[in-house]
């Protein structure tokens, strides 16, 4: 399987993304250097190949970018999901949730049949490799508040995501 790699400056910071030949596998949130991103990635530079040569790695940024200047509402890639089925659940639920948008751990448990997993839901959603694209930011505990992300340090990056989608938090 060929991994294509992409560290790209958005309005934000840097980001990094990975594609496989399924889809987008890793995205990560905005960092201040390109070093941090790249490392944020995981991967191992000799098994990757040159992105210059990939499209949809180009098509990718272009539309990352143009997310964070708040002129894109709509990523639609086809993506790698690689987790646990619980996690895969978890993450193909968010996806329905629309930009400007929230919803609750809870309202996500119930959407997958398991009403008791809230806080499950909320260790996958830490767990998401796809920052952004699989929008876990939009999801918020039910009192309102926004929980979790990626860590307690990450949670400005949500409070500003939510912002730029028009989501009073």
């Amino acid at each position: 399987l060929k991994s294509y790699s992409k560290v790209t400056l958005t309005k934000f910071g840097w980001v990094g993304l990975c594609w496989s030949n399924i889809g987008l596998s890793r995205c990560t949130l905005p960092v201040g250097t390109y070093i941090e991103a790249f490392y944020s990635l995981g991967i191992n530079r000799g098994e990757l190949e040159a992105w210059d040569e990939n499209y949809f790695l180009k098509s990718l940024s272009i539309s990352l970018e143009e997310y964070f200047e708040g002129t894109n509402t709509f990523l639609n890639f086809d993506l790698d999901l690689i987790g646990t089925c619980f996690q895969k659940m978890v993450w193909r639920t968010v996806l329905s949730v629309p930009y400007g948008s929230t919803r609750s751990y809870l309202w996500i448990a119930n959407r997958i049949g398991s009403p008791r997993s809230y806080r499950a839901v909320g260790q996958a959603l830490k767990a998401n490799p796809i920052a952004i694209f699989v929008p876990c930011h939009r999801i918020i505990a039910s009192d309102r508040t926004l929980g979790g992300y990626a860590g307690t340090s990450a949670l400005d990056i949500k409070r500003d995501l939510l912002r730029l989608e028009g989501c009073v938090v």
